[in-house]
């Protein structure tokens, strides 16, 4: 039984699936491009707000999917395995994450 409820604690997640998800490579990224120069701040914040709309939208993404990492599924695609209460949540952050990309991707241009 003790293996079990250890299988299941969110401390076990793995380390790799953090650095997968690229959330240190983005922190260091965003860290060193605000260090770097000041000016062109109205682009620097609507590219602020793009990004924060993917991140939002993992987030969404990763709670959708919480039960499946708990069971110790890692890599399923689509909505399917996901259970029905939080499948909007699903959407959600699929909508988001696109959103928020496509919205970095056309400012790209005016830096």
């Amino acid at each position: 039984m003790t293996g079990h409820s250890e299988k299941k604690s969110f401390r076990n997640f793995p380390a790799d699936m953090f650095v997968l998800s690229g959330l240190p490579i983005g922190g260091a990224a965003l860290f060193t491009s605000g260090l770097l120069s000041f000016s062109h701040m109205a682009i620097r914040v609507a590219v602020g707000g793009a990004l924060c709309l993917a991140i939002l939208g993992a987030c969404l993404l990763f709670w959708a999917k919480l039960p499946l990492y708990r069971e110790g599924i890692y890599f399923s695609f689509g909505s399917s395995a996901i259970p029905k209460a939080r499948k909007v949540f699903y959407y959600w952050g699929i909508s988001l994450t696109c959103l928020g990309c496509v919205l970095a991707l056309m400012l790209i241009p005016f830096r």
